[in-house]
């Protein structure tokens, strides 16, 4: 760490180069020491509920961690000495405000080995769209960038048993504060560890064009005491094999942190589902415009009723609870997201329109700085309709036969505990979560109880064959599954159990 003290002097919030994204599903840990410096307090400028974040935002998290080192010194120490060795070619960039040029034909290798024993088939949730089949299923997968005058190129082709697809592959640019990025990439929106209710890892990275600030803005001119804001949109497109061939996305989220509180974060998403095969295409900046505000949405024969989602959450902070000696906890977060699908219910009071079908997620993290206890409530259930369909889009909101946005899906209801702890030997996770399926609209509730257990360890390889090791880690995970009514059929119950090995490499 003092190696590196004389240049935190040097930093300043000048414009930095672009820098590739960081994927959720093999960087968990890391994202989820950003969000344990932040619940406590070392952590405040960098907001974790638009992701994935790019190298450069994990740069700016890792000073930020340094710079707040005197909120808790023991833990920012622990916790930079474990993220600073993993983004230190970033860290080192940013802080002496360096664009350099580079190809890296090889940036990691992924191998994992996944298990299925008691069912045919299984949708690993929040996995990027994962399917696996009983028996044992392998997945390889292998990234290389190039960044050239600003511009950032990153490929990413993966194997899934004897599938070969490109899973990642994107062209990023970034100027001051505009971010502008276009390819297969994803978008996990929300406080919650994979997403909210709209955007998800549930689903493998789909092709977008996105526009994003990065970094919290202030408002303009006498706006400026409001505080600060953030906004990211994208328009994607969906996959051919579906009854609505290449429909397409807009996702949009506006985050505000009012009057400077930077432990509140207020925010609103957006996700419209339009066009595809049969349905009408848009043209004019009009089109456009009668899209966005829900033009005769569920009137029939409009060609602008369209599936439309949207939801409002609050994210607040407690790094307040570092300050009390007497307790063992040195922050937490809460996080409420109220979700409606699709347009309106007649009128309600004051001519406000109603959605269709509302959905709710609540949760509560709670940590130590070693220790993360986490209890979240999550419901997609109302007696009127379900989440995630449409009577225009037979497929639903999805992608690929996976739900967008919660893994649950709708009609559905979960509440899930988890406990993390960092061990000597590894950082070890164990969760419980009980889900009902069909809550109002089938016979018979199908009821799911999953206990699971993962483990994560850092590896000490500093040479593969003739390549240099950077970082290196191995991860292990085994789910026991107790299904009730299985698939809502009356008295068929199951038990199945999921298991996972992974290897990665970082060169």
């Amino acid at each position: 760490m003092k190696k590196v003290v004389a240049l935190f002097f040097l930093f300043t919030a000048s414009s930095f180069a672009a820098s590739p994204y960081v994927p959720l599903e093999r960087y968990q840990r890391e994202y989820r020491l950003l969000e344990r410096a932040k619940e406590i307090g070392l952590v405040k400028e960098t907001d974790l509920t638009y992701r994935p974040l790019t190298e450069e935002d994990f740069a700016r998290a890792i000073v930020e961690i340094y710079n707040n080192r005197k909120v808790d010194p023991s833990l920012a120490k622990r916790m930079f000495d474990e993220l600073y060795p993993e983004f230190k070619p970033a860290v080192d960039s940013l802080l002496r405000s360096e664009d350099i040029n580079y190809i890296k034909p090889l940036n990691d290798l992924s191998f994992e080995l996944y298990g299925l024993f008691g069912a045919q088939h299984y949708r690993l949730p929040y996995a990027e769209g994962l399917r696996i089949d009983e028996g044992l299923n392998g997945r390889f997968r292998f990234s290389s960038s190039a960044k050239w005058d600003g511009f950032v190129f990153y490929l990413e082709p993966e194997v899934r048993n004897t599938t070969v697809r490109l899973n990642r592959g994107y062209l990023l640019f970034e100027k001051k504060n505009v971010r502008v990025s276009f390819g297969k990439s994803s978008v996990v929106w929300g406080a919650p560890p994979n997403g909210g209710l709209l955007f998800t890892d549930n689903i493998r990275p789909w092709l977008m064009f996105k526009v994003e600030n990065p970094r919290f803005e202030k408002f303009p001119w006498f706006l400026k005491p409001l505080g600060d804001w953030k906004i990211s949109t994208f328009v994607s497109q969906l996959e051919k094999e579906r009854p609505r061939s290449y429909a397409h996305v807009i996702g949009m989220r506006f985050t505000w942190r009012p009057f400077g509180v930077k432990s509140l974060e207020l925010s609103a998403s957006r996700a419209i589902q339009f066009g595809g095969s049969g349905r009408p295409n848009y043209h004019s900046l009009h089109d456009y415009w009668d899209l966005f505000i829900a033009k005769q949405e569920n009137e029939p024969g409009s060609r602008h009723d369209n599936n439309q989602l949207m939801s409002y959450e609050v994210v607040y902070y407690m790094n307040w609870l570092n300050r009390y000696k007497f307790q063992p906890f040195k922050g937490g977060k809460f996080y409420f997201i109220y979700g409606g699908d699709d347009a309106v219910k007649p009128r309600g009071p004051g001519g406000f329109p109603l959605p269709l079908a509302s959905g709710h997620i609540a949760g509560v993290t709670l940590t130590t700085g070693y220790t993360d206890f986490n209890v979240q409530y999550t419901e997609t259930t109302d007696s009127a309709a379900y989440w995630y369909t449409h009577h225009n889009y037979p497929a639903g909101f999805t992608y690929h036969g996976f739900i967008i946005g919660s893994a649950i899906g709708g009609d559905s209801k979960e509440i899930k505990f988890s406990l993390e702890h960092d061990f000597s030997f590894a950082n070890g996770e164990f969760s419980y979560s009980y889900q009902r399926h069909g809550v109002y609209h089938a016979i018979s509730e199908e009821k799911v109880h999953s206990y699971t257990l993962k483990l994560d360890r850092k590896l000490n390889l500093t040479q593969l064959f003739p390549l240099k090791v950077f970082s290196s880690r191995l991860y292990f995970s085994l789910s026991y599954n107790r299904v009730d009514n299985y698939f809502n059929r009356p008295g068929e119950n199951k038990d199945y159990v999921v298991s996972g090995l992974g290897l990665d490499f970082k060169f």
